[in-house]
């Protein structure tokens, strides 16, 4: 039960961050001003990309500084 317990707030936690990274690519794909397909899908991609990488390294922080915490 408590496994059960954990594992659907480590779920919950992981679908609000995805919400939000989700929010902040489709506003800055509101921004893309770009005049062919094959552009906008790469200026897109990029998007994704970019974010991804930037909540993945403040994930990355985020569990360094518990570890150290708990020790």
């Amino acid at each position: 039960m408590e496994n059960e317990q954990k594992e659907n707030i480590i779920e919950e936690l992981f679908q609000a961050r995805y919400e939000k990274l989700d929010n902040i690519i489709i506003k800055k794909m509101h921004k893309i001003k770009a005049t062919n397909k094959e552009e906008k899908e790469s200026i897109k991609n990029a998007i994704i990309m970019e974010e991804m990488y930037k909540q993945g390294f403040k994930d990355g922080i985020n569990l360094i500084m518990q570890c150290q915490k708990s020790q």
